[in-house]
């Protein structure tokens, strides 16, 4: 789950919550652990920001072409 926020906040920085940090405005948070979610539906309910969903390029993996060669006959 990705979030950008919409405004300024205040909110856990770790599992604990003994720790703050100041999420900024157009800020993308990606939310991979479960008290990252938790704490982005709350910003999510609260209004202060919105779900993000964000179409990534995926790593392309190089085709080793084969060289066919013709046997004489």
């Amino acid at each position: 789950m990705k979030i950008k926020m919409l405004a300024d906040a205040k909110g856990s920085a770790n599992i604990s919550g003994n720790a703050i940090k100041q999420y900024n405005k157009d800020e993308i948070i990606a939310c991979n652990e479960a008290w990252q979610v938790d704490l982005a539906n709350i910003f999510v309910s609260s209004g202060l920001a919105m779900e993000v969903k964000m179409v990534e390029p995926k790593e392309k993996k190089k085709t080793v072409k084969k060289k066919v060669t013709k046997k004489a006959e």
